[in-house]
């Protein structure tokens, strides 16, 4: 993992297992409190048309105590 941080995920992009423009597989169930981990090499498959994407985002509920968590369990 490179970073991880908030970011806007609009409604165009939709809901669901999504994908953006910017190599981002989104597994959003909601356009708030999405946060983007950004991979250091794609690791994970992807879906059927986009091969390993360099971003996941994900909408949480507490998009700010799970990155505060995150911060504390990575080796610095």
């Amino acid at each position: 993992m490179r970073e991880a941080k908030r970011r806007k995920w609009p409604w165009y992009l939709g809901i669901g297992i999504r994908v953006a423009g910017d190599k981002t597989l989104g597994l959003v169930g909601s356009s708030r409190g999405v946060v983007q981990i950004s991979l250091r090499e794609p690791t994970v498959d992807g879906v059927l048309f986009m091969r390993r994407p360099n971003h996941v985002a994900v909408s949480l509920e507490d998009p700010d105590g799970f990155l505060a968590e995150l911060q504390k369990r990575l080796p610095r």
